[in-house]
């Protein structure tokens, strides 16, 4: 019982932080990711309060599997960031063919499909939801912008504003 208590605490913050965009709203990110560990080390110490032969390994096990659960999220999130990052590298670069053959980027992403795009591009984020590209098309189409969310609050983006290079702002 322990033991599957255990593995389900070290896996959920890799679920909260694999698909922030439609957990986070229920469960604040940093309540699992320090609240494990946390009721990890209290358990330990209230052994040792109570002068118990041993540390509580409940406690341990808790604690342990907080930290190395929120590790692997953070690791899993890091790795979808990059790929949404190389998908948007292929999208800009299909933009920017767009703009060589029709002079102006196009209005939306939707543009794109079927003639240069099979269908419209998602960024990998999220596992219950696909949050979609913010795509942006500046004055006249001479520029454009292309970003996504890889959490509730930090958008990354790439394009004109950003000297083309990708970047990342945090909103309110």
């Amino acid at each position: 019982m322990k033991t599957k208590l255990l593995i389900a605490v070290a896996l959920l913050p890799v679920v909260v932080v694999a698909d922030l965009e439609s957990i986070l709203h229920l469960v604040p990110w940093y309540l699992v990711w320090f609240g494990c560990p946390l009721i990890g080390v209290v358990l330990i110490i209230v052994s040792k309060i109570r002068k118990q032969a041993r540390i509580s390994p409940f406690g341990v096990g808790l604690a342990l599997a907080g930290v190395i659960g929120a590790v692997a999220a953070l690791q899993i999130n890091l790795a979808k960031v990059d790929s949404s990052r190389e998908l948007g590298d292929r999208v800009f670069a299909v933009l920017e063919q767009h703009k060589a053959s029709a002079g102006s980027y196009p209005e939306s992403l939707s543009e794109l499909v079927p003639k240069l795009l099979d269908q419209e591009p998602v960024p990998t984020l999220g596992v219950l939801t696909s949050v979609p590209f913010v795509y942006s098309r500046l004055e006249e189409g001479r520029g454009c912008e292309l970003g996504f969310f890889s959490t509730k609050t930090i958008f990354v983006r790439r394009g004109h504003r950003s000297a083309g290079a990708w970047s990342a702002v945090v909103l309110p």
